[in-house]
């Protein structure tokens, strides 16, 4: 054999040599390390791990991890998202060579709330237990009914209270808008939210005393007959989209001629209402008619438009309106017709505890335009001041007493008065 022939069989062997080698280191190479895919419903879960029974977590990625490399071994294994419980999988075995796969549907624990108010910054209590102000969102809330009470930072507006029921996995978006205080009488409030129907029922009962003239001598009023004025009002009141409210009054009165003591002029009154919540401003437009066959009672129609407006400070609060009224005409043989109307009325009073008490002061002013068309030598007005006393029971149910003085022009310059009044609210439906 000669040199060459032995030199080419020696490289011959160390690369076969060779070869052997290299699929062997491969293969231990390939059998040292293990390989895991962990899957779970819903993905994006926080996946931490730790050798069996060791302290230190360290965090693999979030779910699903696919044919993760992994030195063999047992493991603990934790997986965690957001609103739910953290799932704990422990002695999980990575074989070596071998493809481990896990999948887990991750139950829900938690319920996630998102409160926001209208008004914003609305306190809001859960149980009695102060969660701050609105908006408000968290997402671990245990399930539980609760009690919910929100409290408006302004006086204009009713608290809310509602029962809550929080079940596992519930997500809730919550609105809640605070509804006005309704401090004046029947249908001379801000609009109520859309959705809600309320229907407002009462027993206005006015005591008059007598009219005294500019000499200072007392007169009784043009109808002997009529000493006293019991009206049954009733008012239906439904909220609209936009800040648009419908409403439908029949006053149910007892005296139909029309001057400045009558509270209800007409038979029947119905309009629309608009009000700009941020700003606390409505706009109102009611047309009324009313139609009696009676000796002096009221036969023509009403339009009326007026702004409303209500503000406060701390305790206090101010509720006032004004507006125009169009008489049409009246068809009436003793043209009682007082002519066109500009009018201010404005009240003031103090709000305080969950039975709210509310001491009231409320004045109008009204002038009157030509009452038969003819001249204006039958213009009149009328200022009239009532302080009294209003108690309303969480805004549902009102009693009013009041005083009322009213100066009524040349013809009978004074009368006075008592007014005792009853109002109560039902909402059938809560926006």
């Amino acid at each position: 054999m000669t040199e060459l022939s032995r030199m080419t069989r020696g490289r011959r062997g160390f690369r076969a040599y060779a070869t052997v080698l290299g699929l062997t280191l491969g293969l231990q190479t390939a059998w040292s390390s293990g390989f895991l895919t962990l899957e779970t419903n819903p993905s994006g879960a926080e996946i931490w791990y730790a050798p069996l029974g060791g302290l230190e977590r360290r965090y693999l990625g979030d779910s699903p991890i696919q044919s993760r490399e992994i030195i063999p071994g047992q493991y603990d294994f934790w997986v965690i998202v957001e609103n739910r419980d953290t799932l704990s999988l422990p002695g999980i075995t990575v074989y070596e060579g071998q493809h481990t796969q896990i999948s887990r549907e991750l139950p829900l624990h938690y319920a996630f709330l998102h409160l926001t108010t209208e008004p914003d910054s609305g306190e809001i209590h859960m149980d009695d237990i102060n969660l701050g102000l609105s908006p408000y969102t968290n997402p671990l809330v245990h399930p539980n009914t609760y009690t919910l009470q929100l409290l408006p930072k302004s006086n204009r507006y009713r608290p809310r209270q509602e029962k809550l029921t929080l079940k596992k996995g519930d997500s809730l978006d919550l609105y809640r808008p605070f509804s006005y205080r309704d401090k004046a009488f029947l249908w001379e409030n801000l609009s109520v939210l859309p959705g809600r129907v309320q229907l407002e029922s009462g027993i206005w009962y006015r005591s008059l005393f007598g009219f005294m003239d500019s000499t200072g001598k007392r007169k009784n009023f043009p109808n002997e007959n009529v000493k006293s004025q019991i009206d049954l009002p009733l008012t239906l009141r439904l909220g609209l989209p936009y800040g648009i409210e419908g409403h439908v009054l029949i006053p149910f009165k007892s005296y139909e001629k029309m001057n400045g003591a009558a509270p209800f002029a007409s038979d029947l009154a119905f309009g629309l209402k608009y009000t700009l919540r941020p700003y606390n401003i409505g706009l109102d437009a009611d047309y009324a008619v009313g139609r009696s066959a009676k000796n002096g009672g009221l036969n023509h129609d009403v339009l009326t438009l007026q702004l409303l407006g209500m503000l406060d400070k701390d305790k206090l609060l101010f509720q006032g309106n004004a507006g125009f009224q169009f008489h049409m005409h009246d068809n009436s043989d003793r043209l009682i017709n007082p002519g066109n109307q500009i009018f201010l009325r404005a009240q003031a009073g103090y709000v305080a505890g969950a039975v709210m008490p509310y001491l009231a002061a409320m004045a109008g002013f009204h002038l009157s335009g030509d009452r038969d068309g003819e001249d204006l030598d039958n213009a009149n007005y009328h200022i009239d001041l009532e302080p009294g006393l209003t108690l309303d029971v969480q805004d549902w149910v009102s009693f009013q007493l009041g005083i009322p003085f009213a100066a009524l022009g040349s013809e009978t310059p004074v009368y006075w008065g008592i007014h005792l009044s009853f109002a109560a609210r039902f909402g059938f439906i809560d926006g």
